[in-house]
């Protein structure tokens, strides 16, 4: 095995832990820059990949609506419900996602690892 072959295993092993969000909190009543806000803190501080769960018929829609926000630099891509594991913030527990939430919210994802 090759060392970047083993800092690759390593990085995905350690660092490589997925942030799920609903796709419904990215839409209103949410906040779209409270969104990227919560992805930019996952991604920068806690080196955590997030990741939107969307269903199979919603992709295109999500997609063209968090580009057109300008919400998609922290990211990583879209993923089916169920297709993947990690630490979920799901739609049923958070009802949207607001400044007035966003504190709780980065509290809990810095609980983290």
């Amino acid at each position: 095995m090759t060392r970047k072959y083993l800092l690759h295993i390593l990085n995905n092993i350690f660092i490589g832990m997925n942030l799920l969000i609903s796709s419904e909190l990215t839409a209103p009543p949410s906040e779209v820059s409270a969104f990227r806000s919560l992805t930019l803190y996952a991604t920068t501080f806690k080196q955590l990949d997030c990741l939107v769960e969307v269903q199979k018929n919603e992709v295109d829609f999500y997609y063209k609506w968090l580009k057109d926000k300008y919400a998609l630099d922290f990211v990583k891509e879209f993923v089916y419900v169920g297709e993947t594991t990690g630490f979920r913030l799901q739609h049923p527990r958070i009802k949207k996602l607001t400044y007035n939430n966003l504190n709780d919210l980065i509290f809990v994802v810095s609980m983290i690892k």
